[in-house]
């Protein structure tokens, strides 16, 4: 309870609960949280806002709310083309980008690293280009394990070859070792802006086992990436891609 009402204190209640039980082998939990709440600089009215068809990843038509309006900076890779819409203090920005038709969003992502997400970013072009975004509110869980053993995190994971002697005193008999890295997150987009929160726990364990040209146009009406970046170094705070929307 103690964990649970910290992370949904520091994620504005986004994220209420992380965790459901403790494992009795569990001698140390690691928790961080981030939160993200912003509103648009140009915020969408009534007249902004009606209603459309998104195509899902599976080729399913969903009725979504699509908000429309002209934004300023165009982002085009040569494989997808998007946007960047800022925030009231311009220190963030929502970013977009929609993969050419016949890219599915999965090759589009496999495609991509950290080099190429920020060439575009710094190539964007300061015109003027129709979006439309869809309003929607994600929560997703994953855990984590898997991908940081494939970054090359493996003796952490490991219960005969892990070593975490200094973060304890005295040291367990048994030895400690990362059972699981879990993370929540949690996405709202609409109107007024965008509220995004985040949460990471790690668990250990001790055990024996582990110019102005013509206007652009980028309508968001079928999967795309998304991402909350700074402005000041286009890193991104959140990112994902968004498939299914109005489920």
């Amino acid at each position: 309870n103690r964990i649970n009402a910290w992370v949904s204190e520091n994620t504005d209640g986004m994220i209420d609960e992380i965790i459901n039980e403790l494992n009795p082998a569990t001698v140390m939990c690691l928790v961080n949280a981030v939160a993200f709440d912003a509103e648009w600089r140009s915020v969408y009215t009534d007249s902004d806002v009606w209603k459309s068809t998104f195509t899902t990843e599976a080729g399913e038509e969903r009725t979504v709310e699509m908000m429309h309006g002209n934004e300023g900076v165009y982002l085009d890779d040569g494989s997808a083309t998007g946007f960047m819409k800022y925030y009231a203090d311009y220190e963030y920005a929502f970013v977009a980008l929609l993969p050419n038709e016949g890219v599915s969003i999965a090759d589009y992502v496999a495609s991509l690293s950290g080099e190429a997400l920020l060439a575009v970013l710094e190539s964007a072009q300061y015109q003027t280009v129709y979006a439309a975004i869809p309003k929607w509110e994600l929560s997703y869980s994953k855990t984590l394990n898997g991908a940081l053993q494939a970054m090359g995190i493996t003796d952490a994971f490991n219960v005969s070859g892990a070593d975490f002697s200094n973060l304890f005193s005295p040291v367990p008999e048994d030895p400690v070792y990362i059972d699981t890295v879990l993370q929540k997150t949690f996405l709202a987009v609409d109107e007024e802006g965008t509220k995004a929160g985040a949460a990471t726990i790690v668990y250990m364990e001790a055990g024996a086992a582990l110019g102005q040209p013509e206007p652009k146009s980028v309508i968001l009406n079928r999967p795309f990436l998304y991402m909350i970046v700074d402005c000041q170094t286009y890193l991104p705070l959140f990112i994902g891609a968004a498939t299914d929307i109005g489920a």
